[in-house]
């Protein structure tokens, strides 16, 4: 499945790059922590809704990255918000 998504359309350098990681559970910091990622994605978050505009998406990845926190797993790379979907 991994390689048929990195050759359709739904190819993107992130997913290329975080969800081997995912599928290997290896979620040792590589690129940025979820707490690091939670705190920028909250400032900008912050700054948009302060020039007025709305971040529906924005919103809800930040909704998931705090997850990911309150989980334990902020000190991993943010690859690790997949282990929220986990069961």
């Amino acid at each position: 499945m991994f390689d048929i998504i990195c050759a359709s359309s739904g190819a993107s350098w992130v997913f290329e790059d975080r969800m081997p990681r995912a599928l290997d559970d290896a979620y040792l910091p590589a690129r940025a922590a979820c707490r690091i990622l939670t705190k920028d994605v909250g400032l900008a978050t912050a700054m948009a809704r302060d020039a007025g505009h709305d971040t529906p998406l924005a919103h809800a990845a930040l909704a998931k990255l705090r997850e990911t926190v309150e989980r334990g797993w902020g000190d991993l790379d943010d690859a690790a918000v997949f282990k929220t979907y986990e069961r």
